[in-house]
């Protein structure tokens, strides 16, 4: 590149591989840019101060290059400097020689004008971004002899340009990463608002398409990727048979397309129930709604622990009523059947704690059920004692509902406590078997468990009801919807249970 000059000119036709070779087919007629300006031309170089252009001239045959201030400005050249093709080279990147080379010589050979960017070093330190643009200017026989052109420092251009590009680099990171559904719904023809709001809804329906999303988007709605979801119509999350759809389309319509953290319930491809919180902005021109913007996050998870808290408070205040009633029962049928406050006062702490360790068991369970085992075993534990072999449990794994493990529970506390006072449990070889099955004869499986003490003292039917009796045969009936019969027989005492489980 700074082998162009004198000696390069006077041998140009002999090699052809010089960066100036053949002379352009084309007559370029150019005048001078100091000639331009020292002729007067104040409209021109007016053009060229507002453009921030600089000029310059560069001899093909001398080397020499003319420039004007606002190009010495550009690459800082002090007065006395600049004047030789060798000085402007030098300020050039080295990097960025080899494409001003070739395109020098692209222009002296006629194959086509001078454009081209280049970092240039400047005497201050910093960097700039420099466009050179001009043409060949030849001879009368066709033969370039300089290139005139303009400097221009693009620097700032190249920054803006950069910065936005790195900016528009960091918003699809953003939107790809987000965590929260991103997309773009076009209307094709935008949809006329001034419409009737049924009349906005159907055309939405027909002209509005996914057109841009990101992946969080599209797993929303149980697909893979944000391809899956672009090109889709609003009937996808939006049925346009679902009235509950349609009123949420109302909703965003009448206030006026922009919208901010409202809740929506829709279906993803596998048709399971989603909740959204939507905020969303049209882009509204001449009256015509062109794209809906929005943001979407997915709420479902917390849609449903408020649901479920909801039913928990509600079937607490249930329960707590529900308990509230057993212990009134409880208190009302001790003190009428007890001969003395002391012993009303021993059978009422012992239902209690019996009631409590049922309600134990159902909430290290959540109250969502409890085992058979479990319930049984933890009526039975206070009466076991040291001789663990007198309580025997035998029966399938079990899963009982919360209020058919408080009624079981209650009635087992109550023949548990008889065959202490009166039964298998007073003497040292008595003995109680606790078994269940389950019976799948019916419309549906039924419970069927079975209290059968032996080897205790001879039991003798008793004179009157007491509240334990009227606990198994009523209560526990009522609560399990099934039957409950007690039989006091010579050689141990026989409980019966049969109950649905559903």
């Amino acid at each position: 590149m700074n082998k162009l000059g004198a000696r390069e000119a006077s041998s140009r036709s002999q090699k052809a591989d010089k960066p100036v070779a053949s002379p352009p087919s084309k007559s370029v007629s150019a005048a001078r840019p100091g000639d331009e300006v020292d002729g007067g031309s104040a409209r021109r170089a007016a053009a060229l101060a507002i453009a921030g252009l600089g000029t310059f001239e560069w001899s093909l045959l001398t080397s020499e290059v003319r420039l004007d201030e606002r190009s010495r400005e550009i690459f800082g050249f002090e007065p006395g400097e600049g004047h030789s093709v060798q000085e402007v080279l030098g300020r050039i990147h080295p990097d960025d020689l080899s494409g001003v080379h070739d395109s020098v010589r692209a222009c002296a050979d006629g194959h086509s004008r001078l454009d081209v960017s280049f970092r240039m070093l400047h005497p201050d330190g910093a960097t700039r971004i420099v466009t050179a643009m001009g043409d060949a200017a030849c001879k009368a026989e066709g033969r370039a002899e300089s290139i005139i052109g303009v400097f221009a420092d693009s620097t700032a251009g190249r920054r803006v340009e950069t910065g936005t590009r790195e900016s528009e680099e960091r918003y699809r990171s953003f939107v790809a990463h987000s965590s929260e559904g991103i997309w773009l719904l076009e209307f094709d023809p935008p949809l006329d608002t001034s419409l009737s709001v049924e009349e906005q809804i159907d055309r939405a329906y027909r002209d509005g398409r996914f057109v841009d999303c990101n992946d969080a988007m599209a797993r929303m709605y149980g697909l893979a990727r944000a391809e899956d979801l672009i090109g889709k119509t609003l009937d996808f999350p939006l049925p346009a048979s679902d009235p509950a759809a349609r009123a949420y389309l109302e909703g965003i319509i009448r206030a006026g397309y922009s919208v901010t953290d409202v809740e929506s319930t829709e279906h993803d491809a596998a048709g399971n129930l989603k909740h959204f919180a939507n905020s969303m902005i049209g882009v509204v021109e001449n009256g015509g709604l062109r794209r809906l913007w929005g943001i979407q996050r997915d709420i479902t998870d917390r849609m449903q622990a408020e649901e479920q808290r909801t039913l928990l408070i509600h079937e607490l205040n249930h329960r707590v009523k529900n308990t509230l009633a057993t212990v009134q029962s409880i208190a009302s049928q001790t003190l009428r059947n007890a001969r003395t406050m002391q012993e009303a006062k021993g059978a009422f702490e012992e239902r209690l704690i019996a009631l409590a360790r049922a309600h134990d068991v159902l909430t290290q369970e959540n109250w969502e059920g409890a085992n058979i085992r479990e319930i049984v075993a933890q009526a039975l534990a206070p009466y076991a004692g040291q001789n663990r072999n007198r309580l025997e449990m035998r029966g399938p794994e079990l899963r009982l509902l919360p209020r058919v493990a408080l009624a079981l529970s209650m009635a087992l506390q109550e023949l548990a406590t008889n065959a202490v006072k009166y039964g298998a449990l007073s003497s040292p070889q008595g003995r109680v078997l606790v078994a269940w099955s389950v019976e799948e004869a019916g419309p549906s499986p039924r419970l069927c468990l079975r209290w059968e003490e032996s080897g205790g003292p001879a039991v003798r039917p008793p004179t009157h009801q007491g509240f334990g009796s009227r606990l198994i045969e009523r209560s526990l009936a009522r609560e399990l919807n099934g039957e409950a019969r007690i039989e006091f027989r010579p050689d141990g005492v026989v409980c019966s249970v049969s109950a649905p489980l559903a």
